[in-house]
């Protein structure tokens, strides 16, 4: 996320090239694009045009000009839409399902003791066990998604 709320603006294949060193299959760019129109719908998200033929999205609390001289208008800019207040639970999962999905639910010891130290994991008060059972659970998730795919 915080790659996402960075930039200025992106598209998919800026998201795999920077993020996954272009390693992402088909099914999964598809699960991506997919994950960014649910986040255009809740309002995390602006569409801002093509770019090569692939939609341009920007994060909405960026400030960021609605025209640029690369970017082809699709539409007419969506009005910002107020980001929706999440609850601590939901910031928190948020945070592990970003884990999971950027160690492409794979981790070793060293990878779990730098993510229960981590100072935004640390604020919330969870037990590590707590901690282990969401992420364990996130991660058969994160499994059967990719299997089923």
């Amino acid at each position: 996320m915080k790659y996402l709320e960075g930039c200025e603006d992106f598209t998919a294949n800026d998201v795999n090239r920077d993020l996954f060193k272009t390693r992402l299959d088909k099914n999964e760019k598809g699960s991506m694009y997919r994950l960014f129109q649910a986040m255009v719908r809740e309002g995390y998200l602006l569409e801002r045009g093509k770019r090569g033929g692939l939609k341009v999205y920007a994060y909405s609390g960026a400030s960021t000009p609605q025209q640029e001289a690369h970017v082809e208008a699709e539409k007419p800019a969506p009005v910002k839409v107020e980001k929706p207040r999440l609850s601590p639970e939901e910031i928190l999962l948020g945070k592990l399902r970003e884990f999971v999905h950027m160690k492409s639910g794979q981790w070793n010891h060293d990878d779990w003791m730098w993510l229960i130290n981590r100072p935004d994991i640390r604020e919330f008060g969870i037990s590590e066990a707590d901690i282990g059972r969401i992420i364990e659970d996130e991660k058969a998730r994160y499994w059967l998604q990719r299997n089923s795919a």
